[in-house]
């Protein structure tokens, strides 16, 4: 199968959000699948050494390279800067042909939106992986969108034990 796995690593380079991301692609990849790591949240960049959110993605691009290669994947990656639209990695066109021919996307947290592809993917799975976090959105009402981001996926599943 091929996978397509979405995160946040290159806007938070930082121990817990790398492996909670990594470990879908690592096991998948052990399983014998192919696996593909897309970052497009629509975030402008994070840049930890200055503390401040920038347009500069290079920050992002230099720790998703590094930890990518750290795990023999390094040509397994897509990062999509929110500031100006632009593919990193592998490219926009591996992106939009694995998100057109893959057989799942695993979409963790919400962290993919996923928004101008040609979405033909086979199955599409939401990962609730911050508990509580989807369900607030969702009620509050402030990103009216939301809903319609999550109801785009074909399964939903949560850490959560006794949501409600």
């Amino acid at each position: 199968m091929r996978i397509i796995v979405t995160g946040l690593i290159g806007q938070y380079p930082f121990g817990g959000v790398i492996w909670d991301y990594l470990q879908y692609l690592l096991g998948f990849r052990s399983l014998g699948h192919e696996v593909l790591y897309l970052e497009d949240s629509g975030a402008w960049p994070y840049d930890p050494e200055a503390g401040t959110i920038t347009d500069d993605c290079s920050f992002a691009l230099r720790s998703l390279k590094k930890i990518f290669a750290n795990f023999d994947l390094p040509e397994a990656w897509v990062y999509r800067n929110g500031a100006d639209g632009k593919f990193y990695g592998a490219g926009q066109s591996k992106a939009r042909e694995w998100l057109r021919h893959g057989d799942l996307l695993v979409n963790v947290s919400s962290a993919g939106w996923l928004r101008d592809y040609d979405l033909r993917v086979g199955h599409r799975m939401f990962i609730d992986g911050d508990p509580v976090f989807c369900q607030i959105g969702l009620l509050d009402g402030s990103d009216p969108l939301y809903a319609g981001r999550l109801r785009d996926h074909d399964s939903h599943f949560t850490f959560g034990l006794s949501v409600g």
